[in-house]
Parts: structure tokens; sequence; C-alpha cells
């Protein structure tokens, strides 16, 4: 008799065992979601962060201000922003005395979207002209009159609005109107789009699994 307690009682205690063990391992992972959720938030605040640091620098200083997303210069996840002096003596290109702020995605998130996502749909008011495709995550084009081809940069006039512009003819910025785009990260998990209005202003959206909301 008193084998047959204690049998049960083991029995008992080996699937008190397992379900805290199931509990736990439920929660390991609910946090590892969390925390990647979490990364994909502030890399798509660094984005925002950059384009406002940029617009206060280029109108505190007078000069021209470049927000350089670094795939576009073969590197991978930082983000610059370059004084790029007055308008009309600017060289489009990143030196490291005129690096202003920069930032990096967090780990585990990345340009573009997620195909499980939103696969490639814009986020509202985004008005870029280039297609936005994984790899550079950007909707932005340059200033040349294709305006198609996409580009991971935009510049800042002392007016504190966006210009597009091309760094093979970078004395010359785009019309006041036409720098509107929009950054897309993506964790595989959520997808976020940081969109840049033609007069500066910065909106963050999130994809929720079937539209983009704020």
């Amino acid at each position: 008799m008193e084998r047959a307690r204690a049998g049960v009682t083991l029995i008992e205690f080996m699937v008190v065992v397992a379900i805290i063990g199931t509990v736990v391992a439920s929660g390991a992972f609910q946090m590892g979601s969390w925390m990647a959720d979490a990364r994909v938030k502030a890399s798509a605040r660094a984005v925002a962060d950059i384009f406002q640091v940029a617009r206060s620098e280029a109108i505190r200083s007078g000069s021209v201000h470049l927000v350089v997303f670094q795939k576009a210069l073969g590197g991978d996840r930082e983000m610059l922003v370059v004084n790029d002096g007055p308008v009309g003596a600017m060289n489009c290109s990143v030196e490291a005395d005129e690096i202003v702020h920069r930032a990096s995605l967090e780990r585990g998130v990345s340009w573009g979207t997620s195909t499980l996502q939103s696969n490639g749909a814009l986020a509202p008011e985004d008005q870029g002209r280039a297609p936005m495709a994984a790899p550079s995550g950007s909707s932005f084009s340059d200033a040349t009159q294709l305006a198609t081809n996409p580009a991971t940069w935009v510049a800042f006039a002392p007016d504190g609005i966006p210009r597009l512009f091309t760094p093979t003819a970078c004395a010359v910025l785009g019309r006041a109107g036409q720098a509107t785009g929009g950054i897309y990260l993506t964790n595989q998990r959520r997808d976020h789009a940081i969109v840049l209005s033609p007069l500066g202003g910065v909106r963050i959206h999130a994809w929720n699994g079937s539209s983009w909301t704020l």
C-alpha cells in the first residue's frame, strides 16, 4: 500500500515538473519574441531620430546635411548624418570629420520587409518614386530625371526641407517637395516603416498583420 502511494506521488511529481518546464519554455519564448519586437521598434525610432537630427542641424548650421544609410556605401547596418557644407559646395561624400550623428540597426533587424508580413506594401503617405526592395528597404530615389533610381540617402537643406540628390551631380539639390519616401525595417515577425514627408515631418508605421497603422 505504501509503495502504491509512493508511486502515485512520484508520477504526480513528474507531471508537475513537466508542467513547470512547459510554462518556463513558453515564458522564455514569449520573452524572446518581446525582446525581438522591442529591438525592431528601437531601430525604427533610431531611423526617425536620424531624420530629425539632420533637419534640426541643417537649420541650426545653415549647411546641407545628408542622411546616409550605409547600405548605399557597401556597409550594412549603420546610419549617418553628414554635414556636407553650404548649398553648391557639397561633395556628397562621407568624411570622418563631417559625421555629426550615427546609429545602427539593432541585432536581428534588417532593411526591407518580410514576405510573411507587409511583403513590400508601401505605408500610407509614402510617395517615394523608387520601388522599395528588400536589400535597401528604401523607396527614396535620386534626383535624376528618371527619378526611379533607388537611393538610400536624402539631403536636408538649410530651410529644413528634405531634397533628393545624385552623388555624381551633387552640387545641385532636387526641388522642394520631391524628397518623400520611406525606410522599411523587419525582424521577420514585425515590419516597420519610417516615412518622411515632403516638408520634413516623420511618421513611424507598424504592420499589424493586415495593414499599416501608426
